[in-house]
């Protein structure tokens, strides 16, 4: 049931993020962009995640987290904010961490999944 309910809210805010933005929720649509962008590079280019086949970038509009995991579930305003400045935020009973730091043109962004290193994503600003 989890894994319908994660399709299904994929595909609703699929639609809405390309044909009525405005109906989303601000603070939804920023992480779905955040996911994306740190997403693993290879499911971005395939089309679906190596780990569980799912579309991308449906995946990333679902509540649910990454198999993988590259990010956390879909958090609420006040979480999604504590989550992007730094600080710890607890869903479902794990701990969820973020860093973001660029040196030289690179930026690095950190997932933190129970203080383990989850997911790390290098982006290199001056080749794109």
């Amino acid at each position: 049931m989890k894994n319908i309910r994660a399709y299904i809210v994929g595909n609703v805010r699929y639609f809405l993020y390309y044909k009525i933005p405005r109906l989303m929720r601000f603070y939804i649509k920023d992480q779905v962009e955040w996911r994306i962008e740190i997403m693993n590079s290879k499911c971005y280019e395939n089309g679906s995640c190596v780990q569980c086949g799912c579309r991308t970038t449906h995946l990333q509009m679902a509540n649910k987290s990454c198999d993988k995991p590259c990010y956390p579930p879909i958090m609420s305003f006040s979480k999604w904010k504590d989550f992007i400045k730094g600080q710890k935020v607890e869903i479902k009973g794990v701990g969820w961490e973020y860093t973001i730091t660029e040196v030289k043109g690179v930026v690095r962004h950190k997932i933190y999944k129970n203080g383990e290193l989850a997911h790390i994503k290098q982006i290199n600003k001056n080749n794109g």
